[in-house]
């Protein structure tokens, strides 16, 4: 829901997310790639599309836990969490979740750079495979 909060308030016609998902204004969204072309070709027709836009690189670090949802509840990751977010704003963000499919607890790091999205995702895994042998 983060895309659709930004394309609100940047006043975005398309977002998209890694796994591929795209979603439009006018609340159309999926994966399809015929959807995705026709709304696009519409786009282009109506000149509609970002003159600069910016991608941020991403690392995603899956970690094996004993319990994948127990993992977010642990004091050290939450303090983890709020202490990263404050040192990286601007620069990048966290998103941590339980799989939906596997027995391991998925960090993904977000960040202007590589080598910082890769640092945000290392640090932050490192404090959830402790908190995960729990």
């Amino acid at each position: 829901h983060e895309v659709e909060r930004e394309m609100r308030r940047s006043g975005a016609r398309i977002g998209g997310e890694p796994s591929g998902h795209l979603l439009f204004a006018g609340s159309l969204s999926g994966g399809d790639g015929l959807l995705t072309a026709l709304v696009l070709s519409r786009l282009l027709k109506e000149n509609c599309y970002p003159e600069e836009y910016r991608i941020f690189p991403q690392t995603l670090r899956n970690v094996p836990v004993r319990d994948k949802n127990l993992v977010l509840k642990q004091p050290e990751v939450q303090e983890t969490l709020q202490r990263l977010s404050r040192e990286y704003a601007g620069r990048g963000r966290l998103l941590l979740r339980p799989s939906g499919t596997e027995e391991v607890f998925r960090v993904m790091a977000e960040a202007e750079t590589e080598d910082l999205s890769r640092e945000m995702a290392e640090r932050m895994a490192e404090v959830c495979a402790a908190a995960g042998k729990n």
